[in-house]
């Protein structure tokens, strides 16, 4: 949530797929369960990221955006575990 309101976006516009479905791409699917257990950790208050500013965050989260509106993908499942991991409440 709070990745989402530092880039005005809804939760789901992170994470926003479309309808096609998921490629059957071993990189793709351990991204994709990397990135959800990286969300579960730290919805349960054990993030295990590092704590970082405020700025440094929002240059991550820039980078991680615009690598999305850039289509490349495998960078963005790259970056988003650790990112979210540093996400404290």
């Amino acid at each position: 949530m709070a990745l989402a309101n530092a880039l005005e976006v809804s939760p789901s516009g992170l994470f926003d797929l479309g309808a096609s479905p998921l490629p059957a791409d071993p990189a793709a699917e351990s991204a994709i369960g990397a990135i959800r257990e990286a969300m579960q950790a730290v919805a349960m208050g054990i993030p295990g990221g590092q704590a970082q500013p405020v700025a440094r965050l929002r240059v991550r989260a820039e980078t991680a955006l615009a690598a999305k509106q850039a289509c490349r993908e495998a960078e963005v499942g790259a970056m988003l575990p650790a990112l979210t991991r540093c996400l404290r409440r």
